[in-house]
């Protein structure tokens, strides 16, 4: 019986079934609050020597990290080497891209939310272009094991790529947000570097909404400089469960193993389920069960509570 602050916590319970060899149904998790995450409560390193303290003495075993050392065994943001080089027209139109990306991993795997030293998944841009090859490599070294930390190799690659936009934009002595303009995916068939195709791509709205909002087309204040990046954020998937039980008084409570990471879910849940069910939010409450009495769930991560809940 694992009570822990993990925010995926039937990851936790498969990871502490593989680590010790017993099955995964023998392991109850249950899901304390966080309180703060941006990714690194997915991570798990003292429930596995707590589980062999608490085997050897038959004990409970609990263990609460001073905040030095939290700070030092966490995981952290990937140290990171990116080479990119591009093909553009001489009017700005970018055609071929080409990155290369070396992810630092630390020494070793550790307990995190997916079994790959590899953060995140593939390269997201807003741009349109006829060739792209990108190579991602991550390397073990004896360092602290970089994890996640909000949008895992997102930032990396954005910071990257657009500083690179800057300067193709400044060799072509282009303005960089008209660069930005002519390239940015409008067309909801045209796909995205991996394949992906957009239903309602909003990339030259939120440009045209920049350039009146900043007053782009004048000089910036004496002693002011300006800058822009343009990103494209995926929201995650993957199954949600909870499971409603209609009480007495007509009172509805939900039951979910979902882990509280201070994003809101629960009052979210709250709302959706009064308006559609038209009933006042003070008639709906929310129980928080074990792994043992919700079905299995993937646990927060990637921004899609809310949105497959």
């Amino acid at each position: 019986h694992v009570f822990s602050t993990n925010k995926s916590p039937y990851a936790l319970r498969a990871q502490l079934a593989a680590c010790t060899g017993r099955s995964k149904d023998s392991f109850v998790i249950e899901p304390d609050y966080i309180g703060g995450d941006f990714g690194a409560k997915g991570l798990s390193i003292d429930e596995f020597q707590c589980f062999f303290l608490a085997q050897a003495t038959q004990r409970p075993v609990k263990y609460v990290r001073p905040y030095i050392e939290d700070m030092q065994a966490t995981n952290l943001r990937h140290p990171t080497e990116i080479s990119i080089r591009s093909g553009v027209m001489r009017d700005g139109t970018l055609v071929a891209l080409d990155i290369r990306v070396r992810y630092n991993g630390g020494a070793y795997a550790a307990g995190k939310p997916i079994p790959t030293l590899l953060p995140g998944g593939t390269i997201k841009t807003p741009y349109k272009m006829d060739a792209v090859r990108f190579e991602r490599t991550s390397v073990y070294t004896n360092t602290v094991p970089s994890g996640h930390v909000r949008a895992p190799g997102d930032v990396q690659i954005v910071f990257a790529l657009e500083s690179h936009m800057d300067t193709i934009a400044g060799e072509l002595e282009l303005d960089p947000l008209a660069f930005r303009r002519r390239n940015v995916i409008e067309d909801e068939h045209t796909p995205d570097v991996d394949g992906t195709f957009y239903p309602e791509p909003r990339g030259g709205a939120v440009l045209d909404a920049l350039r009146a909002a900043t007053h782009w087309d004048a000089p910036p204040v004496p002693g002011r400089a300006r800058g822009l990046a343009l990103s494209v954020r995926h929201i995650g998937g993957g199954n949600g469960v909870i499971t409603l039980h209609l009480q007495r008084h007509g009172m509805i409570d939900i039951a979910t193993g979902w882990a509280d990471q201070g994003s809101g879910l629960f009052t979210a849940l709250q709302r959706i389920l009064s308006a559609e069910f038209g009933i006042d939010r003070e008639r709906i409450t929310l129980s928080r069960v074990t792994t043992a009495a919700a079905p299995e769930d993937p646990g927060a991560g990637g921004s899609r509570g809310t949105h497959i809940m």
